[in-house]
């Protein structure tokens, strides 16, 4: 029971990589889920395994039986977990009022948000016999904003802020549950979105740079820490004060 446990979704790539590799640091065992990227999953591992223990779960989020897959190699595993981080992301292009189908607006909010929901309920008695469970939320910005051209990814962010709050009344007192709202993060996500919205993102960013997926973890080494034991229920935003330009 002293081994401390991690579980991280989308964790082969971006935030999720930096995450798991700063939890490891720690010495806590990692469990790293991925869906398409093995090959990115393994070298991960690779490091990890210099610092700490973990191991790779393959998993399509949009799958209720997946998700109820991890839940159960996991409770088979471990008497109990610490840290639940709900990272995993998807943004469907074009997504707009007039460009969206049933089929786009399903997928973005199962990945988005239904699996952090399933994931919380299924994982909750592991978080619960752990002293002091951490649930933390990956959010975005734009679910506090909101952009007319990505509605679905916008909306089922805006969701697992409340879900977030709602999760921290229903777990406490012995789990808390945060979210991160970051806006834009060097990821391969934003990579592709091209050099000119990248610097046109910079431009409107008072800090005059864009982030890096060590803000985002950083800030979760704090949030599963003993220092931040008194903090629940809350979304913090990481952007460079973006927010506050388009506000």
């Amino acid at each position: 029971m002293s081994e401390k446990i991690a579980l991280i979704t989308g964790a082969s790539k971006g935030i999720g990589s930096s995450i798991a590799l700063n939890l490891a640091q720690y010495d806590y065992t990692v469990i790293l889920c991925y869906n398409t990227s093995k090959s990115s999953c393994e070298k991960l591992l690779s490091k990890i395994k210099s610092l700490s223990n973990g191991f790779c779960i393959k998993a399509d989020l949009r799958k209720l039986e997946d998700i109820d897959n991890i839940i159960v190699k996991v409770k088979d595993s471990f008497k109990k977990i610490d840290v639940l981080v709900n990272n995993a992301g998807v943004i469907y292009q074009p997504s707009n009022l007039d460009s969206i189908t049933k089929d786009i607006w399903d997928e973005t909010f199962n990945i988005n948000l239904y699996s952090a929901f399933h994931l919380s309920r299924g994982l909750f008695p592991l978080l619960n016999k752990a002293s002091n469970g951490k649930i933390i939320n990956i959010s975005s910005l734009y679910g506090i904003i909101g952009v007319p051209q990505i509605i679905a990814y916008s909306a089922a962010k805006a969701a697992l802020i409340n879900l977030t709050r709602s999760l921290a009344l229903e777990f406490s007192p012995n789990v808390q549950v945060n979210s991160i709202a970051p806006s834009h993060i060097m990821t391969d996500m934003l990579i592709e979105s091209g050099n000119e919205f990248i610097e046109q993102v910079k431009a409107q960013t008072p800090l005059n740079k864009i982030g890096v997926p060590e803000d985002i973890s950083n800030l979760v080494e704090f949030l599963v820490s003993g220092k931040a034991d008194y903090i629940t229920g809350q979304t913090i935003i990481v952007d460079g004060g973006f927010s506050l330009k388009t506000s």
